[in-house]
């Protein structure tokens, strides 16, 4: 990205229209669901499987899947996500300072993330709407589900290859992104194939 480029997106984040909207919309999600439902509006489904871990983590010292004791190591729950809950939340056991952080933090990074990867064009507006308007990235980022902060790392990653980087930071994030999802594994296995293909490591 040129200094030119660079400067064209600050100026798009600073006044962005798609970034307000976005937060606008996500904070009035999370303020109706917690109006409507209270805490469990915070869950859906798989929800429970990243919060039991990190509960019984407050709770007992123990990264546990497990509702009674004795509370067993679970080496097979993917342990990003319940990691940065933990740091989220500030070692508080509701789940709200969770959401904030996924819509006030991971959000704007994301969209900071997808500017910087389309370049300041016509196409980078076009995505930062997509983005703010998507449904399904609204609903995740109130919810507690580790897409959200799955898509912040596939975007970053997707920055740098396109910056024809591939090296060890590279790695490590396609390492985090594996554990966080584990069908990153997919990712990785193309991103293998590409670092082969172009013959080069940075």
């Amino acid at each position: 990205t040129s200094p030119l480029e660079a400067r064209s997106i600050a100026k798009m984040l600073k006044v962005s229209p798609s970034l307000a909207t976005g937060l606008g919309l996500r904070l009035a999600l999370l303020g109706l669901t917690l109006w409507s439902q209270g805490k469990a509006g915070n869950f859906y489904e798989d929800s429970e499987s990243f919060w039991l871990p990190l509960r019984n983590l407050w709770d007992h010292g123990v990264y546990s899947g497990d509702t009674s004791p004795p509370f067993r190591p679970d080496p097979l729950r993917p342990p990003v996500y319940p990691l940065f809950c933990f740091l989220a939340s500030f070692l508080h056991s509701h789940p709200l300072p969770i959401s904030l952080a996924q819509i006030l933090l991971v959000y704007p990074l994301t969209h900071l993330a997808l500017l910087k990867w389309l370049g300041a064009s016509r196409r980078s507006g076009l995505g930062a709407w997509f983005l703010a308007l998507d449904v399904s990235h609204i609903v995740y980022g109130v919810l507690l589900m580790p897409d959200t902060l799955f898509l912040l790392m596939f975007v970053v990653l997707l920055y740098r290859l396109g910056e024809g980087r591939m090296g060890w930071r590279e790695g490590a994030l396609l390492g985090l992104m594996h554990l966080t999802r584990p069908f990153a594994g997919v990712i990785l296995a193309g991103a293998i194939v590409w670092v082969i293909c172009e013959g080069r490591i940075a």
